[in-house]
């Protein structure tokens, strides 16, 4: 049976605390994740107790960081700002669960280019049985 997939303990990896085990880039908070899922063996049930669990999802940066120019960078003059296509962090220790969870999140306009290229992996996560949406409204989780 697969995983149980919860939100609060995302939320709670992903805090501002010092002590947190995640380190996304300073702008990508929980609020900018439209798109979540669990992949790999814990979502099919196929896993054991020693299998980790694989989070991939899509983010929303902020305006800036997608149309550079809002940021006031004109191309061609000067060092172009640092982009943001994906953030990866394997091997996260969760010590109260006992559990290690690796990170993939994508920038939207990736995620999206890549389904479009027919990545299997980025489609396999659109169908995956354990999902869930958010909205900037509405945090709350929507069932599949």
């Amino acid at each position: 049976m697969a995983s149980r997939f919860d939100r609060a303990l995302t939320m709670q990896l992903w805090s501002d605390d010092s002590k947190s085990p995640i380190r996304p880039p300073k702008w990508l908070d929980i609020k900018a994740v439209h798109y979540e899922c669990m992949m790999g063996s814990k979502a099919y049930g196929v896993s054991n107790e020693d299998s980790d669990e694989d989070i991939y999802g899509f983010v929303i940066p902020p305006k800036h960081i997608i149309f550079p120019h809002l940021g006031g960078h004109i191309p061609g003059f000067g060092s172009p700002p640092a982009d943001f296509d994906q953030w990866q962090q394997h091997h996260v220790q969760d010590p109260d669960a006992q559990k290690e969870y690796d990170f993939s999140f994508f920038n939207i306009i990736k995620f999206f280019e890549l389904c479009r290229q027919n990545n299997p992996n980025m489609i396999d996560s659109l169908f995956v049985p354990i999902s869930r949406k958010y909205g900037q409204r509405q945090q709350k989780a929507i069932p599949k």
